[in-house]
């Protein structure tokens, strides 16, 4: 009968899981299931060291009025809180995450576009302002699409990325496929309400934390504001406003239907460390976000450790009980 072993660095970090990490949270919350890391990783040695998220404190879980809601460490996508997280919602313009991450993998920033898209025909739509004939760049494009929110900018991206809307996707889903998420299926690049396009806070803040690791992706989510070059008296504004007002806010998406209600992943860095937080039909997005982050950082402190060891603590995790994946489960590097 084999045996594992776990050193003794291993043994006390997770003694100190066990002590510092268990929640006030009910057991449905805090054994919730994680897909698998099946993450696209660029071509790059691993780090010789990480940061694991070890809880402080058995304080009170947060306050969160949304009826899902989830927050992760980015670094070792790490649920540190989930609310039903794996629950089918609406998305909204959430969606708009892995547009922009296919279209900025896809594209050059300077690629010359005519666009064949006219916004004047998309009533009750958040758009840019696109009408057919207008030159731009791919770049304008993407923070038409995520700071506006245009509808109008999603769609021509997707023509011009895949040809038409339903091999851009196509190619989407795949992506979802791909980052081994189970709860996720979108029917179009823009997060307009459709029969069978659903996302879950869980699946949202990992698309969210691929996206991230993007550093056009970062630079677009993060700008308060774009000046059109083809009119500098006019600026794109970004809707999220925690980039206002909350210390170290990074990103990444807002959103809204009369379905799905408002939708918001954001994200903050403190300390070189980032956690991502998605609530799905809130009535205070901002409310919400700001409690997800302000638990997190309180709650939590980074401790450096080696990949080795975390594959030790991950190896033996699912035979301890000690909180399921909100402790042990695995990480994603």
């Amino acid at each position: 009968m084999r045996t594992a072993r776990l050193s003794v660095a291993g043994f006390l970090l997770l003694a100190s899981c066990q002590a510092f990490l268990l929640s006030g949270m009910t057991l449905r919350e805090a054994t919730i299931a994680i897909p698998p890391c099946e993450v696209a990783r660029p071509a790059s040695p691993p780090a010789a060291t990480a940061f694991l998220p070890v809880r402080l404190h058995d304080g009170a879980a947060p306050d969160v009025l949304a009826r899902t809601a989830v927050a992760i460490d980015a670094e070792t996508g790490r649920v540190l809180y989930g609310k039903r997280a794996h629950a089918r919602r609406y998305p909204a313009s959430t969606t708009k995450m892995m547009t922009a991450l296919l279209s900025l993998e896809a594209t050059s920033g300077d690629e010359h576009v005519v666009s064949t898209t006219d916004s004047t025909t998309m009533e009750g739509s958040s758009v840019m302002g696109l009408v057919p004939g207008m030159e731009l760049t791919a770049r304008d494009l993407v923070f038409g699409l995520m700071l506006p929110s245009g509808n109008d900018a999603a769609i021509e991206l997707a023509r011009l990325v895949a040809g038409t809307e339903q091999h851009f996707v196509d190619e989407m889903n795949a992506r979802v496929d791909a980052l081994g998420l189970a709860d996720t299926h979108f029917e179009n690049p823009h997060g307009l309400d459709a029969p069978g396009h659903y996302s879950s806070a869980y699946d949202l803040a990992m698309i969210a934390r691929e996206a991230m690791r993007n550093d056009e992706f970062r630079e677009v989510v993060g700008a308060w504001y774009y000046p059109l070059p083809w009119a500098p008296d006019v600026e794109l504004v970004n809707g999220n406003s925690l980039l206002e007002t909350y210390p170290g806010a990074d990103g990444v998406k807002i959103g809204w239907t009369d379905h799905a209600g408002w939708t918001f992943v954001s994200s903050a860095s403190r300390d070189g460390h980032r956690v991502i937080a998605a609530v799905m039909d809130t009535p205070d997005r901002d409310r919400d976000a700001t409690v997800l982050l302000d638990w997190a950082f309180s709650t939590y402190a980074w401790r450096d450790v080696t990949p080795a060891l975390i594959s030790e603590i991950d190896t033996l995790g699912s035979r301890m009980p000690v909180g399921g994946a909100l402790l042990v489960g695995r990480a994603c590097f």
